[in-house]
């Protein structure tokens, strides 16, 4: 259930016009705190295919230092280079011994 109210609230592809919520800090939590796998990776998904936010660098930066997870690893790797794209402050993430899956 908590995977579908992620899309559902998340998805800006899904909607007409601008989102009227600011779903970051829901799925910056959805990431750093939900048991689920899959609730985990459609959170991160979320934040690297809507508009790119410097509040989602850390968190894409964190996933690659300590996740273990590849499809999380992969939405974070997406997400860092969206971000980049669109001209917002990205290093090179650091390349960690993973210790979550």
């Amino acid at each position: 259930m908590r995977l579908f109210a992620v899309h559902s609230l998340s998805c800006e592809h899904c909607k007409d016009g601008t989102p009227a919520l600011d779903v970051v800090p829901l799925l910056v939590e959805r990431i750093e705190d939900d048991d689920s796998i899959r609730v985990r990776r459609m959170a991160a998904a979320s934040l690297a295919y809507n508009r790119p936010d410097p509040r989602a660098v850390a968190v894409f930066r964190a996933i690659l230092a300590r996740e273990t997870d590849r499809k999380l690893r992969l939405h974070a790797t997406i997400g860092l280079h969206r971000c980049r794209e669109a001209g917002l402050s990205v290093r090179k993430p650091i390349s960690t011994q993973s210790t979550r899956r």
